[in-house]
């Protein structure tokens, strides 16, 4: 679904830490994503990425999570 990819690809350019907290709270504990250490920039380039080279044979998995962030952010 590009739609989901294009929209976190959108988050991540906003407010990288804000996807990342999403992201935690969407995806199992075994993606969570850590980049409390890294800068503004760097945070982003790790987060685009890993969208990028995310293994195609959990992608359901990664597109399920990615449909929960996107729906989140209209209530909150």
């Amino acid at each position: 679904d590009p739609l989901a990819f294009t929209s976190a690809a959108e988050a991540i350019e906003e407010n990288v830490f804000a996807f990342v907290e999403l992201w935690n709270e969407s995806m199992e504990a075994v993606w969570e994503l850590d980049v409390s250490d890294m800068q503004e920039e760097d945070a982003k380039e790790y987060c685009l990425n890993l969208l990028c080279s995310f293994p195609r044979d959990i992608e359901d998995q990664l597109l399920k999570g990615l449909k929960l962030a996107y729906w989140q952010s209209f209530t909150c």
